[in-house]
């Protein structure tokens, strides 16, 4: 007989559902751009360096790079943030994103006033300001912990 296989499923773990919709890709920062272009080069100079490796000598090359050459990557990393920001207003307009945000919410997910927001730039969502302290957060875990937090409550109360 076969001895018996290992692997698989843990028991008494449930399988995550896989996701009706998936959201748009967040942007490249220039260094990643740069990286990505770049770490094949170095690949092919020494096949035999590390990943470690090879990412401390990309990041020496980014540190010591002119501004001049480092604007080419920044300006593709800004293009690619607005192309984020235009797919996440039509990601956010769908009925798929609204069906996920009720059943969110049904299910008690969510407290009081905030809502779920797939975004990590304050200027595209109102929901991540605060009108009290006039601060803008990156995301609804840091706007709640600014809102039980000292400095809040002191401007609440003046």
């Amino acid at each position: 007989s076969e001895p018996k296989k290992r692997g698989g499923w843990p028991k008494g773990k449930r399988r995550k559902a896989l996701p009706e919709i998936s959201p748009p890709k967040a942007p490249l920062s220039g260094y990643v751009i740069f990286a990505i272009e770049r770490r094949q080069e170095i690949k092919a100079t020494n096949p035999d360096i590390s990943f470690t490796e090879g990412t401390k000598i990309l990041g020496q090359e980014w540190s010591s790079m002119d501004m001049e050459k480092k604007q080419k990557y920044l300006d593709a990393a800004e293009r690619d943030k607005q192309r984020y920001a235009e797919e996440l207003k039509i990601f956010q307009q769908t009925d798929a994103y609204r069906n996920i945000v009720k059943k969110k919410k049904a299910k008690g997910a969510l407290q009081g006033i905030f809502e779920v927001t797939n975004t990590c730039y304050p200027e595209l969502d109102e929901e991540l300001h605060c009108k009290v302290c006039d601060q803008y957060f990156s995301s609804l875990h840091n706007k709640k912990e600014h809102m039980y937090g000292r400095q809040h409550l002191q401007n609440i109360t003046g």
